[in-house]
This record gives structure tokens, sequence and C-alpha cells, in this order.
């Protein structure tokens, strides 16, 4: 399978470049439907559990870290920033990707009797990259360039350490 084109930083320097991540998660997601395509199960399952747990690592960390302060200054979120569309797309993330990977470690554990409709599933996918894309558009727009606006510097160092090493902890996890 090709490489991927983006690779994650050992440290991170502002809060936009954790849109790193989401490119990475773009392209382990054409990998996954590349393993999809030429019904290699098992990795395709191997590159969507990578994608489960980006994806909800930076979940964690947003959570943790960024929304706290961000919702600690509303009077710097504009229409469209609200926290509640954070809490609610990580909501619909989290269990869209749930429904997922059950699927293919069912699908995977008994061949058999569980037969995947991989046309149907690209069409579903549509919709999950979808939602994908708009979050990680809001996060962009408003949460990450937001606090890299408003966070004091030390603040925003102490805050992107805390995430760097929580994401090398995965990367060596994930290999």
């Amino acid at each position: 399978m090709q490489e991927l084109k983006t690779s994650l930083p050992n440290s991170y320097h502002s809060i936009m470049e954790l849109d790193l991540l989401h490119r990475h998660v773009d392209e382990l997601f054409l990998q996954h439907q590349s393993y999809l395509m030429i019904d290699d199960l098992e990795n395709a399952l191997l590159t969507f559990e990578k994608i489960f747990e980006y994806t909800n690592q930076n979940i964690l960390d947003e959570e943790e870290y960024l929304i706290p302060y961000y919702a600690s200054h509303p009077e710097s979120i504009p229409q469209g920033g609200a926290v509640y569309f954070y809490e609610r797309e990580h909501k619909l993330l989290r269990r869209e990707l749930m429904k997922y990977l059950k699927m293919y470690s069912e699908a995977l554990l008994h061949p058999d009797s569980v037969k995947l409709d991989i046309v149907r599933i690209f069409d579903d996918y549509y919709d999950l990259k979808d939602l994908f894309d708009h979050h990680d558009a809001r996060e962009r727009v408003f949460l990450y360039k937001i606090l890299d606006e408003i966070l004091p510097s030390g603040k925003k160092k102490e805050i992107l350490k805390n995430i760097s090493e929580r994401q090398r902890v995965l990367l060596r996890k994930m290999g």
C-alpha cells in the first residue's frame, strides 16, 4: 500500500498545526478504502482501528485541553463556533466510527455469516466523510484559529506539549 504523505510532528508549535492529524486521518481513510476494494479485510480493519484511535485521541485532547479554555472566553466565540457544535459533532463521530469498527470486527471474526456490501459502505462513507470535513473545517476556522490568537504563550506551549506527548504514545501503540 502507498505510504502516507502526512506525517505527524514530534511536537506542535501552534494550535493550527493540530490540523495535521485531520489530514493524516484523511489519508488513513483512503488507505482503508483501498484495502476494502482489494478485499483485504484484515488490513482494512487495522487501518480503521487507527482512524478510530487517532480520532478518539484528538477528541479527548480537544475536550480536555482546548474546548474548556475556548468556552471560558465566550466573547471570542463567533456565531457558528459554539461549544455545543463541537460536543455534538464529537458524539456523532464517535458513534459512527464505533458502528463501523464493530461491523468490520464482526465480518473478520465471522466471515461466513457476515458479508460486507462494499458499495453500500462506500455510499454511507460519503456522509461520514462529510461529517469529518465539516467538523475539521469548523475547528480550523474557529477553535484552532481563535485559540492560537487568545491563548497566552506559556499556556499554549503547555497544551501543545501535553497533546504531543499523548500523540507520541498513540503513535508507538498504533505502529
